[in-house]
């Protein structure tokens, strides 16, 4: 069974916590966010959004990413389940294929690198968030602010 946790919003069984938690927006509804290069769909979100939303996601999902190009908080993503694969040989999902992005970290990672740096710096802003995401995937350990 399919489950995207994409642009449509966060269902009450993929949150933790607080069912009444804000649900990240669509992005292709906010036009100053959308990006027509990528033609923003109900399958993608941007980084900004994952990052942060990151503890509002559902842990066993992974992230998946345009591959060879610049990371930017406005890099179009998916966040979907890495169970649901229905070609063997690729061993992706169909929404990332249809997209043309590759699995870049499991959503459980993502949750803790926000975490760490939440930890070490309590005010830690949206740009603190990616130097720390870029900073895992470039090291494989965590950013010390």
């Amino acid at each position: 069974m399919s489950k995207n946790t994409g642009l449509s919003g966060l269902s009450d069984h993929t949150r933790h916590g607080d069912l009444n938690a804000p649900v990240p927006a669509p992005l292709a509804s906010d036009p100053e966010r959308s990006n027509g290069e990528w033609g923003m769909s109900d399958d993608l979100m941007d980084l900004r959004t994952v990052l942060e939303n990151a503890t509002s996601l559902t842990w066993s999902d992974a992230l998946f990413m345009p591959p060879d190009r610049p990371r930017s908080l406005d890099t179009p993503c998916i966040v979907h389940d890495t169970d649901d694969i229905e070609d063997d040989d690729l061993d992706l999902p169909n929404v990332a294929i249809s997209h043309a992005f590759n699995y870049v970290i499991g959503i459980q990672t993502v949750q803790s690198i926000v975490e760490n740096a939440q930890l070490q710096k309590a005010d830690a802003s949206i740009d603190d968030l990616f130097n720390a995401f870029e900073y895992y995937l470039s090291h494989d350990a965590f950013i010390t602010f």
